[in-house]
């Protein structure tokens, strides 16, 4: 008898460690806002007061002076076009000259995408002894479909990891 009441009484305790585990975590789930979660500030009460904002610190935006200078490495120019003012801009008087060490402003752009079309044609020709006509084949290595392996690769990249539809890669295709 008092092992039943053992085990029923191990029971009740293991029922209110575990309610007394979840009404904590429910009452920090309460005590959550915007300042102590991920929630955003819309959905906090008129309760919830806001930390003010922390003063100027009095230095300018941007990097200090002696900061490590961090900008994009250069890259090989294909062409390079020199531009040197003519006159001062202040007062007017004509500029020659060189500067050993011009500001260099390097554009990116990429090359225009053309159609890269190769038609095979296949002739069908018929034998003189039999009359059977035979139609030649493609040559090893070419595509029986209307696409090459760089053309394949490219919509394969679109609808599989940028996840675009096959409508839209299509459309894209289309427009290059």
């Amino acid at each position: 008898m008092q092992a039943t009441i053992r085990l029923v009484m191990q029971h009740y305790e293991e029922q209110i460690a575990t309610l007394q585990r979840r009404v904590a975590e429910l009452e920090q789930r309460l005590d959550q806002n915007s300042t102590n979660s991920s929630r955003r500030p819309s959905t906090d009460g008129p309760t919830v007061k806001r930390r003010p904002p922390e003063p100027p610190s009095g230095r300018a935006r941007g990097g200090q002076p002696g900061h490590p200078k961090q900008q994009r490495p250069l890259l090989p120019p294909a062409q390079i076009i020199l531009c040197k003012p003519s006159a001062c801009a202040c007062c007017g008087h004509a500029l020659h000259g060189d500067d050993p060490r011009p500001h260099r402003h390097q554009v990116l752009e990429l090359p225009p995408i053309r159609r890269d079309v190769t038609e095979y044609q296949l002739h069908r020709l018929q034998c003189p002894r039999c009359g059977h006509r035979t139609r030649a084949r493609l040559p090893d290595g070419v595509p029986s479909d209307c696409q090459g392996p760089r053309l394949q690769g490219t919509v394969g990249l679109l609808t599989g990891n940028y996840r675009l539809s096959k409508r839209k890669a299509a459309e894209l295709s289309q427009e290059w």
